[in-house]
């Protein structure tokens, strides 16, 4: 994992034990997800991107 995933998995973690309605937050895209919505732009995602939002 990285630094990144390490990290939202830290706060993923404390807002699960906070009790707090954790159902609200939407789950990741997959790559193929994020390909298609952003096929039109005219510059390429870093990993990291796609890493946030998966």
């Amino acid at each position: 994992m990285s630094e990144l995933t390490d990290e939202l998995d830290y706060i993923w973690g404390w807002l699960q034990s906070t009790n707090l309605d954790v159902d609200c937050y939407n789950p990741g895209l997959t790559h193929q997800q994020i390909d298609q919505i952003v096929k039109d732009l005219p510059f390429k995602l870093s990993d990291e991107v796609y890493e946030l939002y998966q």
